[in-house]
């Protein structure tokens, strides 16, 4: 087993309202798929990259983002001056949200952890999901 930590350097917490721009991934009730400005940084995430997402089978509440060849190409209009990265797919949004038993009529927006493990040989950040979103 290898555990994914929490701690200060990973997941910084917010303070006082000020907003610490933290990695987070939002899926678009429409099916848009959205990584932040930290989430592409922590995630060396540019233009073109490929990335899927994974379900751990023995414990569904635990999802996670990596790069695959075989992934969904992220596109960034004005990648160099806004930093966030998107691609489209309904199918997924509705697989990852009914996975909790979300609203499929929201959106929502996750952090991305902090570091990353190694699973089957793929470097994987979890979507971290609480269930207030």
């Amino acid at each position: 087993m290898k555990l994914n930590t929490f701690n200060a350097l990973t997941l910084p917490k917010q303070w006082g309202g000020a907003t610490v721009k933290l990695p987070k991934i939002s899926f678009g009730k429409s099916g848009v798929i959205s990584f932040n400005k930290a989430a592409c940084a922590n995630l060396d995430l540019n233009p073109g990259d490929k990335i899927a997402l994974a379900q751990d089978e023995d414990d569904p509440a635990n999802w996670y983002i990596f790069k695959h060849p075989d992934g969904y190409e992220l596109r960034g209009k004005d990648f160099d001056k806004i930093g966030s990265l998107t691609f489209n797919h309904k199918t997924l949004f509705t697989s990852f949200i009914d996975s909790f038993e979300f609203d499929q009529s929201k959106s929502y927006t996750f952090l991305i952890s902090g570091e990353h493990t190694i699973i089957e040989k793929h470097k994987c950040w979890g979507i971290l999901v609480t269930s207030n979103n």
